[in-house]
């Protein structure tokens, strides 16, 4: 690829990132708990940055795994080394993607369900992960990009905004307020 075409896939790449996704992990409230990031995890196994999180118009974020059952990324709220268990005490990765039904044999769990509690106060059920447009968090109040960020590639980023995006949603709440 010579320079003038890498220039002119980057401008087009960058026109077609301006109104790029956001994704947060929000609870029945409406508090954005956790933006995700590109390092966020899936409940496929796979991080945000492996999702086709260019489908801004039909926000379809599947997984670019071709052999993944992924169909929407669906944040997973783990830390480090940490697991995600259900009630039927297997860890997420052991549920399939799709169904959320536990693949263990002779485990009878027909959905996952965990008694996860977020810094919100509100369990793991009481949340859902959330794709929104520029537009979309803009008439809600919600935060986007500041304006030196706009189209500037930044589409891997999820709900990450700012360092302050990188907080649990609770702590950014009480921050707002000034501790």
């Amino acid at each position: 690829m010579s320079e003038a075409e890498f220039e002119a896939y980057k401008k087009k790449v960058q026109k077609a990132r301006e109104n790029r996704l956001y994704v947060a992990w929000r609870n029945s409230k409406g508090m954005d708990c956790k933006m995700v990031g590109p390092s966020s995890s899936c409940f496929c196994g796979h991080r945000y940055r492996d999702h086709n999180f260019d489908n801004v118009k039909t926000k379809e974020v599947h997984c670019k795994d071709k052999k993944c059952a992924c169909r929407l990324f669906s944040y997973v709220p783990i830390y480090g080394s940490a697991d995600l268990k259900c009630l039927c005490k297997h860890s997420y990765m052991q549920h399939d993607p799709r169904t959320k039904k536990c693949k263990t044999a002779k485990c009878t769990c027909s959905k996952f369900i965990s008694n996860h509690s977020c810094s919100c106060g509100q369990r793991y059920p009481e949340h859902t992960t959330v794709f929104e447009s520029r537009e979309e968090r803009q008439k809600q109040g919600r935060a986007v990009d500041p304006p030196h960020m706009k189209g500037n590639l930044a589409a891997g980023m999820g709900g990450v905004t700012d360092f302050a995006s990188l907080a649990d949603g609770a702590e950014r709440e009480v921050s707002c307020f000034g501790w």
